[in-house]
């Protein structure tokens, strides 16, 4: 979250014209619901409902990830003015223009950060991690007019707000800055655990007062692990990251520590410049490098202007990246202006080249595709090329059938758009790939069955870590399977409860190619 300054909507623009003009090409996971967001925290699950939190203190759940509903946010909510709907720190109507920060609920800081700055511009760029047995909240506040900021942290047993142990705990400041003095900003805080299980924290620093655009403004510091506040045994402040960039966020991998971070302006709509860059390291605290191995520099992970399919339109100024790893798949949350109207959240699986760098993955385009097991290079095929009601699916030997071609398409909710979820329709029959026994711990047959739009027909399908897909079923939330390691054609599929290792089953592992 850039510093709300006079002139700052001038200085994210400038030497922003050549990353305009990036493209990068992708698809994008379609999320549904309540998804107006800027600066959203890293998903989290608790209890099998997951989390998002955003600038602004405000709060969204899912129990599927695809969608979203708003809840009670951590931060109450000053009260309004009366007769001023659309005053600044009131919510602009989806979908009409809004400029600067106007668009965002303002939450009141707690107590401690009250005490320290009792004037600010409401909640920034908060982020959550679980650790030590609680959920530790961490936002950011800037004094109005800038130059003071500082980073506070609360504390939860549960982020469920109808659990009875529910409650957050005011713990205190974790670090606070002044513009002038330390030429840094305390914002965009990223709590994340280190090889060890140590606690640490990145955080920095937009564009604060007298920075230069060469001097360092991403730092990582030390917390201690039973507070989660600063560590007394190493105060340093290490710069990682240099430059007029902000919004970091740190992801360990396969032994690098991956540093995301964002240049340009956030905030203006479909011209907003925003850059989501990355760098490696094999320390906490650097040096980090640019896929050439360039120290002080950085690849582009999603450029200002991400060219999405025609469901989604395209994505303007990424921002605030957040990954959550589960079930064998490293997801990204970020946030995103749409062609037109207010930020909303982005989701994408993660995928990993052979040099061990991350790229933004790619939903499935619709279309007719033939669909292979990893496992047993055999294809879905429907059993006896028979048109009949629940005829059994199965692994076979592609000989180009039309009842082994299948087509996606997009579902849709009740307002006919997208929902996040695919139908697999045989070419031949005409018929919907189902689960079967939706009560039963798994399925023992998957099916085909004339379309009729429930959620025994609706599949999540997203791309693994290799850039293979993971075909997962909407009413069980089990992986469509290999039924057996080696299985040979003509084999049984089936539904398997989801890898929950760092890597998928070859044996839930599928690939989409043309018939």
């Amino acid at each position: 979250m850039t510093l709300d300054k006079t002139n700052a909507l001038h200085r994210w623009f400038v030497g922003s014209t050549l990353l305009c003009m990036m493209i990068t090409p992708g698809f994008a996971a379609i999320l549904t619901g309540s998804i107006g967001t800027h600066d959203p925290s890293r998903v989290i699950d608790c209890d099998g409902t997951y989390y998002m939190y955003s600038t602004g203190g405000g709060m969204k759940y899912s129990t599927d990830r695809i969608n979203w509903t708003s809840g009670p946010s951590p931060f109450p909510n000053p009260p309004r003015p009366a007769g001023s709907p659309t005053a600044a720190g009131s919510p602009s109507p989806l979908g009409s223009p809004s400029a600067g920060f106007r668009q965002f609920m303002r939450g009141s800081s707690p107590p401690s950060m009250k005490a320290l700055i009792p004037l600010d511009q409401g909640i920034w760029a908060p982020d959550v991690i679980y650790y030590n047995h609680r959920y530790n909240l961490y936002y950011s506040v800037s004094g109005r007019g800038g130059f003071i900021s500082a980073i506070g942290l609360m504390t939860s047993p549960t982020l469920n707000p109808k659990d009875p142990a529910y409650h957050w705990t005011d713990t205190g400041i974790v670090t606070t800055d002044h513009d002038d003095v330390d030429h840094r900003s305390a914002i965009d805080p990223c709590p994340f655990i280190d090889a060890k299980g140590d606690l640490w924290l990145s955080y920095g620093s937009g564009y604060a007062n007298g920075t230069q655009t060469t001097g360092p403004t991403i730092y990582m510091m030390k917390l201690d692990n039973a507070t989660g506040l600063s560590s007394s045994m190493d105060t340093h402040r290490y710069p990682v990251a240099f430059g007029h960039i902000e919004a970091s966020y740190v992801f360990y991998h396969g032994g690098y520590y991956y540093l995301f971070w964002n240049s340009g302006g956030c905030c203006n709509g479909a011209k907003s410049s925003y850059t989501i860059h990355m760098a490696r390291s094999r320390t906490v605290t650097g040096p980090y490098v640019d896929r050439n191995g360039g120290t002080n520099s950085s690849s582009i992970f999603l450029g200002p202007t991400v060219v999405k399919n025609s469901a989604i339109g395209n994505e303007h100024g990424p921002g605030q990246i957040g990954i959550l790893s589960e079930g064998g798949i490293d997801r990204c949350t970020y946030h995103y202006y749409p062609d037109s109207g207010r930020s909303v959240a982005g989701d994408e699986t993660i995928v990993w080249d052979s040099g061990g760098w991350p790229a933004a993955g790619e939903d499935l385009p619709p279309g007719t595709y033939k669909i292979t097991s990893v496992e047993s290079a055999s294809t879905l095929g429907v059993q006896g090329s028979s048109g009949d009601e629940g005829t059994p699916i199965e692994l076979q030997t592609y000989t180009h059938s039309p009842y082994q071609q299948w087509t996606v398409a997009f579902t849709s909710g009740t307002d006919s758009k997208p929902d996040g979820y695919y139908s697999i329709t045989s070419a031949g029959t005409g018929k919907a790939l189902r689960m079967a026994q939706s009560d039963a711990p798994h399925a023992a047959v998957i099916g085909q069955l004339t379309p009729v739009g429930d959620h025994d027909q609706d599949w999540l399908i997203e791309q693994a870590s290799d850039g293979k897909y993971i075909i997962t079923s909407r009413a069980s939330g089990r992986v469509l399977s290999a039924r057996a390691t080696g299985a040979a054609s003509n084999s049984g599929i089936s539904l398997v409860k989801g890898s929950v290792d760092s890597q998928v089953s070859r044996a839930q592992e599928w690939s989409f190619s043309a018939p």
